[in-house]
């Protein structure tokens, strides 16, 4: 069949592409505080969105495309674009239904030692637990010319870029009461939580799209100092535990992340 020498043409011209390009090669340590978004709390408010915050962790690997066959002098885009794998660790978050409060205590009834709890009450002893882990790739557009960049005649500092790209993220999740064991006692979550299937705790993964900011500024011929910013969807609202078919438990997990970090360049030309 003509198509398959076709294809043959297109593979055999795409991998003569990529290695006539030179490809360099950098490593990089970041870390700062990621926020998680879920359905504990409400959507839109300040606590919900900024309190479940933990510490993140990420380990990088870049790779820059600079066109080696510039005999010309004419430039393209590889000579602005990263592309960027790294593995991201999140610290186990702590979560919890930042509530606010706007039932009286006094409507509460005493029996004995045992305190009839608001439905307020009851939300905001709950909380939960998450570990993950992610598995990404990006594409980072760089605004100068990378190559330029790395120059030492280059009298620029600062590089800002953009970026997007996809992760899978492994989860581990769990939820509990400080009233007591729920799995023993329904009646120590929100009524909401009580039907069978509101919540699903364990193991898990999911797949996220992410898309941020940032800028490097060149501390010296190898290394660089790096500030992002990034915003991460998950294709999932599973990640927290929560199920329950109601109306604030339908959008989907989000992170923000905001770190720092060093990367080194392996090798770069000298003479640059």
């Amino acid at each position: 069949m003509r198509i398959i020498p076709k294809f043959f043409y297109i593979f055999i011209f795409a991998t003569s592409f990529v290695f006539s390009q030179k490809i360099s090669h950098e490593i990089g340590v970041l870390t700062g505080k990621a926020s998680l978004q879920t359905d504990y709390g409400i959507r839109g408010d300040i606590l919900s969105e900024t309190a479940n915050n933990t510490t993140s962790l990420t380990v990088a690997h870049y790779m820059q495309f600079s066109n080696s066959n510039n005999w010309n002098g004419r430039r393209s885009i590889l000579d602005h674009i990263v592309i960027k794998s790294e593995i991201n660790f999140l610290n186990s978050t702590d979560l919890k239904h930042h509530v606010n409060f706007t039932e009286s205590n006094t409507n509460n009834k005493q029996e004995g030692e045992n305190k009839i709890l608001s439905a307020k009450e009851i939300l905001s002893k709950m909380s939960g637990n998450i570990s993950l882990v992610n598995f990404g790739v990006q594409i980072e557009y760089y605004l100068k010319d990378i190559t330029n960049f790395f120059n030492q005649r280059s009298s620029s500092k600062l590089n800002p870029f953009v970026n997007f790209g996809v992760n899978y993220s492994l989860y581990n999740n769990s939820v509990s009461s400080s009233l007591g064991d729920w799995h023993t006692n329904i009646n120590f979550l929100p009524e909401k939580y009580r039907i069978e299937g509101a919540i699903k705790e364990g193991l898990g993964g999911a797949f996220a799209f992410n898309t941020g900011v940032g800028t490097r500024y060149k501390l010296s011929r190898k290394i660089d100092i790096v500030a992002q910013f990034k915003w991460e969807i998950y294709a999932s609202d599973a990640i927290d535990g929560l199920q329950a078919d109601v109306v604030e438990n339908k959008s989907n997990e989000t992170l923000t992340n905001l770190q720092f970090g060093l990367i080194y360049h392996l090798n770069f030309n000298k003479n640059i």
